[in-house]
């Protein structure tokens, strides 16, 4: 048995084209980052450029980390410092516009 990890651990990328939009993609990726807290992982998620990006496992996000994410974010961690779980959202605020509306996650 091997302790080789594949090279690209993303779980999930996906580039939709609209059927009525020629030209227009929409990046959309998905990652269970097992804790946000490093830097090279920061470096990745923002290489990525996706429109939305949805990271799970982020656990307690460092205030250094979080402020290098971008500001259009949601985010939901164990309350009370515990480690483990948290989800987080983001998306590429030049091309998506947020409702006003607030949704409750997790």
């Amino acid at each position: 048995m091997s302790n080789v990890k594949p090279k690209d651990d993303i779980e999930h990328r996906m580039e939709i084209e609209r059927p009525d939009k020629k030209g227009i993609m929409t990046k959309v990726m998905s990652w269970n980052v097992r804790s946000i807290n490093d830097m090279s992982k920061v470096k990745r998620i923002l290489e990525e450029r996706a429109v939305f990006t949805l990271l799970q496992e982020v656990w307690q996000p460092k205030e250094a980390i979080d402020y290098l994410l971008p500001p259009s974010k949601i985010k939901k961690v164990r309350p009370g410092g515990q480690t483990g779980g948290g989800t987080m959202m983001m998306w590429n605020s030049e091309n998506v516009a947020m409702s006003g509306n607030v949704y409750e996650i997790n």
